[in-house]
This record gives structure tokens, C-alpha cells and sequence, in this order.
């Protein structure tokens, strides 16, 4: 593995890599809506199939939702680790792992290889949204460096900082499913070379149904 080597202003210089590559991946978004959360990812300049862009996107648990920009192999290892968190955590105390506490676990995995002489960081962000009874709806996006944040609407990915932008423009606290919907077209009809939405980009939601169960949903092609 290569060394970790400070620029002579203290940066780490691999991580700037890092981030530079993850800026030129996949985009992805996450919205929070008044019952659910919405999730997009769209590779850049291309068209890809369904089974290929469920690379992107996993379900750690029937509540929790990560998706993934960047070196998608880092993300496989990463989501290994995570997911045998999230069982060793169930079978401890009979219950799902809260949002935070997987964030966190996994915000110390990105951290650690930033302080190893002889690792790279992890060239990969994620954005983790959920429900757990703590505090309904949350989302988070997670950079290479470990650090993470939550969130209302973000995005990760190429055009991130003009995705976020627009993102803020139109997004308000009491946004439906249409409208947030309505955002993730607008950003991605402006990136897309054509206008083949169907098989441009990836959506689903995460929601309650009229029982209340906790529900994961991947729009088809004909509802996009």
C-alpha cells in the first residue's frame, strides 16, 4: 500500500486523490420527503443496466439505505464490515442498529486508514439514510476521511457542488414525494448528454405503507 504523504501545508495528498476521483464517479442524491426518503444514482456518461447499478445502491437493513460514489470495490469491503455490525448488533440486543450508531462504526473505518503510514484512504463517500424509533427519518453523508454530517437533501458524486446548490434552491421542510422527484430530474436532465431518463438513472424510496411497515421501493421504468 502506499504511503500517506502531507503536502507542505499538512494536507493529506492521497485523500485529495480520493476526493478527486469520487468527484469524477457516480452521482448520487438522498431527499428526505414529508413520509420517506428518496434516492437517485446516475453514472456519468453512461446508460447502464438495472443489474449494474445495483452496485451502487445496498440495503444493509430493511431500514437502512447506502449508496455509494467512487471505487465501488472500497464500498463492497466497507459494506462487508458494516453488515456484520448491523447482525452482531441485532443478535446482542434483539433490535435494529440505530442510524448513528452504523454511521459512526462506519465513520471509524474511513478514519483509520488517513492515520496508517502504509494505507491509502478509502477512495469512496456514501450517503446512509434510515428510520429507527431514536429519530425517524435521518440521512448522512460520509467522505473518505471519515467525517460525516446529517442531512435533509445531499448529494455526492460528479457536479456535486452544483447538484447541492440546486438541491438547496428548491428543497423546503414540508417537500413531497412529486416535488422531490421533481428535483432529481431537473439536476440530472441538465448533467445527462440525452434525455433517456428510464435507463439513465437508478430511483427508489424508503417509506412507511398504510400498516406502517417499513418499506423499500425501486421505481421501474415506467413509473420513472
Amino acid at each position: 500500500m502506499s504511503r500517506n504523504l502531507y503536502s507542505h501545508d499538512g494536507r493529506v495528498e492521497q485523500l485529495e486523490f480520493a476526493l478527486e476521483l469520487i468527484d469524477k464517479s457516480n452521482s448520487a442524491i438522498g431527499i428526505i420527503y414529508e413520509k420517506g426518503i428518496l434516492f437517485a444514482t446516475m453514472e456519468k456518461n453512461k446508460h447502464n443496466s438495472e443489474k449494474e447499478y445495483q452496485n451502487f445502491t445496498f440495503a444493509l437493513e430493511k431500514n437502512i439505505i447506502c449508496i455509494a460514489s467512487g471505487n465501488i470495490p472500497d464500498a463492497n469491503t466497507i459494506l462487508f464490515y458494516l453488515k456484520s455490525f448491523a447482525d452482531e448488533y441485532k443478535l446482542m440486543f434483539q433490535e435494529t442498529v440505530p442510524i448513528e450508531k452504523i454511521v459512526g462504526y462506519l465513520s471509524d473505518i474511513m478514519h483509520k486508514p488517513t492515520q496508517m503510514i502504509y494505507q491509502r484512504p478509502l477512495g469512496v463517500s456514501f450517503i446512509i439514510g434510515g428510520w429507527d424509533e431514536f429519530r425517524g427519518f435521518q440521512l448522512f453523508k460520509i467522505d473518505p476521511s471519515g467525517n460525516f454530517s446529517g442531512w435533509r437533501a445531499t448529494s455526492i458524486g460528479f457536479n456535486n457542488i452544483l447538484n447541492q446548490t440546486l438541491i438547496e434552491e428548491n428543497y423546503h421542510n414540508k417537500i413531497n414525494l412529486k416535488e422531490s422527484i421533481g428535483i432529481i430530474v431537473k439536476l440530472y436532465y441538465k448533467n445527462l448528454n440525452d434525455y433517456n431518463f428510464p435507463n439513465s438513472f437508478n430511483l427508489l424510496k424508503l417509506y412507511f405503507d398504510k400498516n406502517k411497515n417499513i418499506l423499500i421501493h425501486r421505481f421501474n421504468k415506467k413509473e420513472i
